[in-house]
């Protein structure tokens, strides 16, 4: 079987022997030997022998077949979520229930699969929309502490900080280049 594949009869394996853990742990009176504990093992020990082996043997790491920098739907999730709402106010918790994880499995998977941490990349992600911005205005009528706070930066210092780190140049400077 091709990596990333599941085949039919995996399929039609897993879904009897999920419905058939729901109805033993729908019943009122479970037999012994099929205590919630037993299903939770069947269905682990199955869905580990049934689905995909993701994982690069030489790595250990994951790949989906897009090639190693793909990542997963966690990250994704987290990310496409950051893209959408950089100008909120966005703390980890936000993330992780975006991406429909736990902060910390987050945080594991952004470390391990963009080897950053989200709020790292959630800072990016408002430098660089700080950085369209300040290329984009009119700096008669536009102010880098308007821009800067637009993208949720409250401290206008390390907002320049952080701006100069990334850019090379001051936020005044980009903001009176021409377009």
């Amino acid at each position: 079987m091709a990596a990333g594949v599941v085949d039919t009869v995996t399929t039609d394996l897993w879904r009897a022997v999920v419905d058939g853990v729901a109805v033993c742990l729908r019943r009122t009176e479970v037999p012994a030997p099929l205590s919630p504990a037993r299903p939770t093992r069947v269905l682990v020990q199955i869905a580990l022998a049934a689905l995909p082996d993701t994982t690069d043997q030489d790595t250990g790491r994951q790949h989906t077949g897009e090639g190693d920098a793909a990542a997963p739907d966690t990250v994704r999730l987290a990310v496409a979520f950051m893209e959408t709402h950089a100008a909120d106010h966005i703390v980890l918790a936000d993330l992780a229930a975006a991406a429909f994880v736990t902060p910390r499995a987050l945080q594991y998977a952004f470390r391990r699969h963009l080897d950053t941490t989200p709020l790292t990349h959630l800072r990016r992600v408002r430098l660089d929309g700080a950085h369209r911005d300040l290329l984009a205005a009119d700096p008669v009528t536009s102010t880098v502490s308007e821009i800067a706070a637009r993208w949720g930066f409250g401290h206008i210092g390390r907002f320049a900080a952080l701006y100069r780190e990334m850019y090379r140049s001051a936020p005044r400077t980009t903001l009176r280049l021409p377009v």
